[in-house]
């Protein structure tokens, strides 16, 4: 594998897992546990929510359902705010601290959501792992992986998300390269999750072979069509490992669609790496050249 090559795929690995792991925290904000979020479920009515609301001002559940439906909108600084509003009324009401993570985590505010969720379980033991699987991703994305690991090594129960964010850390480690038997062994436990077979791809890339690695991403997407990480994965392997920018384009385009109306991250610049007319190959080889 070319060093340029091996670049663009360490840089890929913060989008193929903030996407698919982070999933754990949805579910506490009323999200699918795809990862996909709920802009394919029913629309809230804000106007009946803001009637409730008015009646029961006390209630954090009513923010919560106004900022739910903000985010599905893609209006981030309303949902923000709505939020602040529940946590105010309650500051140990967890779907509220679940969200507005998963918010500052998708804004690479790392930091924030880190000592949001920090104060949450300290104030509250039993909080769901969902909150400290959350935590555990925002501290690795910070590049404290020990500290990740101890959380998730708290959680009360060590299989099913916690175990997918295991194997997330793991991929993100220093031995990301020997981590193919432990991925493995979580599809294995869950061969049902899209996660998995996400992550399976990942550590199967890593180990050189990318014809299996496609196919796991394509499993990935069988269980979960417009799960973000897996189509943002497949759109790296064609174009850099298959050169076929075409299809990275497709895949490209339905990962910017399966995130709605937030912000599609892109921190490989695919977006415009396949909008280049030169094509992969070519742009591949000024890259190297440039660094010799």
């Amino acid at each position: 594998m070319s060093s340029t090559l091996k670049s663009a795929l360490n840089r890929s690995k913060p989008i193929a897992f903030s996407l698919v792991a982070f999933f754990a925290a949805g579910l506490l904000a009323g999200c699918s546990s795809t990862g996909v979020g709920p802009r394919n479920g029913p629309a809230v009515d804000l106007a009946a929510v803001q009637a409730q609301r008015a009646l029961a001002p006390d209630e954090p559940y009513w923010p919560f359902q106004q900022a739910q439906e903000n985010w599905r909108q893609g209006q981030l600084d309303l949902a923000r705010a709505h939020l602040d509003t529940a946590l105010t009324l309650d500051p140990d009401y967890a779907p509220a601290a679940a969200l507005l993570s998963r918010l500052q985590f998708e804004a690479g505010q790392y930091g924030q959501a880190t000592v949001l969720l920090r104060a949450f379980i300290m104030r509250n033991p039993e909080a769901p792992d969902a909150l400290r699987v959350a935590l555990a991703l925002n501290l690795q994305a910070l590049a404290e992986p020990e500290r990740s690991a101890e959380v998730l090594a708290t959680c009360h129960d060590q299989s099913g998300p916690v175990r997918t964010a295991q194997a997330f850390v793991q991929l993100q480690g220093d031995d990301f390269e020997s981590s193919l038997p432990d991925v493995r062994a979580t599809v294995e436990a869950n061969p049902h999750s899209a996660a998995n077979h996400n992550n399976h791809g990942i550590a199967l890339l890593y180990a050189g072979r990318p014809g299996e690695a496609r196919d796991a991403f394509l499993r990935a997407l069988e269980i979960d069509p417009e799960l973000p990480g897996g189509l943002y994965n497949l759109a790296i392997v064609e174009n850099f490992y298959f050169f076929d920018r075409v299809a990275g384009q497709d895949y490209f385009q339905r990962y910017q669609t399966a995130m709605g109306n937030r912000p599609a991250a892109d921190p490989d610049d695919l977006g415009v790496i396949l909008a280049n007319p030169v094509g992969a190959q070519a742009l591949l080889a000024s890259q190297e050249a440039a660094n010799d």
